[in-house]
């Protein structure tokens, strides 16, 4: 199974496979009380290969390859990918994630969301 992430949160931090877990179908990452989520290793990080620190974000993305699948359950699910010729320009989406909220912030125990809308 292969997920996605932000280019730079890999670079920047200089993780390796090795140390990197995954978990799905965790909302809150201090409650020790939720019992609905896993956890996977990571076995290979493929960064893409036209990224650059500091450069446009067109190409801020890395590949997490895990080392053994996913199986999807009420709180673990796919998301919804357009189709291929399905027009994507112009339409809002959210984004969400436990990043950093501003260059001051620290890490989020709980998703942060902010909605968008395409670049056409």
């Amino acid at each position: 199974m292969i997920f996605n992430v932000a280019a730079h949160c890999i670079r920047e931090t200089r993780v390796e496979a090795q140390s990197v877990r995954a978990f799905f179908g965790r909302l809150n990452l201090t409650d020790e009380t939720e019992r609905h989520w896993i956890k996977r290793n990571i076995s290979v990080i493929k960064i893409h290969d036209n990224y650059a620190v500091n450069t446009s974000a067109e190409s801020d993305i890395a590949l997490l390859i895990l080392e053994e699948p996913v199986r999807f359950t009420r709180y673990i699910q796919p998301i919804c990918l357009p189709s291929t010729d399905e027009d994507v320009f112009d339409v809002n989406g959210t984004v969400a994630g436990y990043g950093n909220v501003n260059a001051d912030s620290s890490y989020q125990n709980v998703p942060s969301h902010a909605k968008l809308s395409t670049i056409g």
